[in-house]
């Protein structure tokens, strides 16, 4: 609902033959809704190059990221994650700089319906609704029991 956070851990796979190297500066909420969303907790675990400010995640090794959404308002959101890394097969000509991945993540801001905010008309299905008339008629209709 409005104004309450969700969060979710997600897994990062390095699936390639040389270790993954991701820039701590350059791994943040760049576009969209980015004050609706948040990361909470990056690689928690992971080995650090303090030379180069960055995450070093192995071959065949993962690392998790935990990301909030807390919405201000109701409907959908989406922002964007920006994630720098060594990767050279990364890469959308004349579009990203190399090894740069862009990952969207998105949210539903939703209110609830309380029973005073509902104003509901009766509903009739299959014929119209009867008038004072026909159904006077129908009481006038003589009947055999």
């Amino acid at each position: 609902g409005i104004g309450s956070t969700a969060t979710q851990t997600v897994r990062i796979y390095n699936t390639g033959a040389c270790e993954l190297r991701i820039d701590r500066k350059k791994f943040q909420i760049m576009a969209g809704d980015v004050k609706e969303f948040k990361i909470l907790d990056a690689f928690s675990g992971t080995a650090f190059d303090q030379t180069n400010d960055t995450w070093l995640i192995g071959p065949g090794a993962w690392a998790d990221v935990t990301l909030s959404f807390t919405p201000s308002r109701s409907g959908s959101r989406r922002a964007t994650i920006w994630m720098q890394t060594n990767d050279s097969t990364l890469i959308v000509p004349e579009l990203t700089e190399r090894g740069a991945y862009y990952w969207d993540i998105t949210g539903v801001g939703t209110v609830g319906l309380e029973a005073r905010d509902a104003a509901f008309s009766p509903a009739v299905i299959g014929e119209p609704w009867p008038t004072k008339q026909r159904r006077l008629e129908w009481w006038r209709t003589p009947r055999t029991i």
